[in-house]
């Protein structure tokens, strides 16, 4: 797998729940593989983890679509208007 790639687990493999990230953008043509069970994904969200810029590709990562369409990424959340975010807190 490259750097950042995170693979869709193999069939009875479980996968790691409680962590948050940011998707900042989209691949529809990205393959991600899992070399355990010789398999692979198409299709993944760009993500920005919370890590530091030494956990994946300079702190960015690939979550293959199937995490979302077999229910394993949850609770999503939208930022459609600046306004809602209170950056006081920021010094901004």
């Amino acid at each position: 797998a490259a750097p950042g790639d995170i693979p869709y687990p193999c069939k009875g493999e479980k996968a790691q729940w409680g962590h948050a990230v940011m998707a900042v953008g989209y691949d529809d043509e990205h393959k991600v593989a899992n070399l355990k069970c010789n398999t692979s994904s198409k299709g993944a969200l760009l993500i920005r983890n919370s890590w530091g810029k030494t956990w994946g590709d300079d702190g960015y990562g690939w979550l293959p679509y199937d995490y979302v369409l077999n229910g394993l990424a949850l609770d999503f959340w939208s930022l459609i208007d600046m306004k809602w975010i209170d950056t006081g807190n920021f010094g901004l």
